[in-house]
């Protein structure tokens, strides 16, 4: 058993998601959050960045500072629009979003996004739909998916062997 799994990094994540959807319903919205999880605590980074470019940026320095910390797993907790569409491969949600941002899609949703990944376990996405009634929030089922899930579609780059190094 390594080190990761005797953390649960599950239990973690998850006790961060309770958190993040209670935050939302108080506040109405959610900022940017990574938290990366090493050998001596959970650091917490928020996260700013007002295009693409920048929010890789972002999660550039998250991976670079992991890599530093040796960290066991990165928890990137952030709201979002998505469209959740049954039977679309990656390929063609990828083709889809790249035709029409799902920010500007009328069957769009938004989510409580929450990626999981690290050196020693599958990469999952859990996604918690929710909707807005004036001040109110519904929240809906959330699904966690690990299969066919990429590092990359996160966009951070993978610590434990490609990030760049900081000093």
């Amino acid at each position: 058993m390594n080190r990761a799994q005797r953390l649960d990094i599950t239990a973690i994540a998850e006790t961060f998601l309770r958190k993040a959807k209670r935050f939302l319903w108080q506040d109405g919205h959610l900022t940017p959050v990574a938290f990366i999880v090493h050998s001596t605590g959970v650091e917490t980074i928020v996260l700013s960045f007002k295009d693409t470019e920048e929010k890789h940026q972002a999660y550039v320095f998250v991976s670079a500072l992991s890599r530093k910390l040796r960290a066991d797993a990165v928890i990137l907790i952030n709201e979002s629009w998505m469209v959740l569409s049954s039977g679309e491969s990656r390929d063609e949600v990828i083709a889809r979003t790249e035709q029409l941002p799902p920010s500007e899609d009328p069957r769009r949703q938004e989510v409580i996004s929450m990626a999981v990944v690290g050196p020693a376990f599958k990469p999952t996405i859990t996604l918690l739909p929710f909707r807005r009634k004036g001040r109110k929030i519904r929240f809906e089922e959330k699904v966690t998916q690990s299969e066919d899930v990429e590092v990359e579609v996160f966009m951070i780059p993978k610590w434990w062997t490609d990030a760049p190094k900081i000093s």
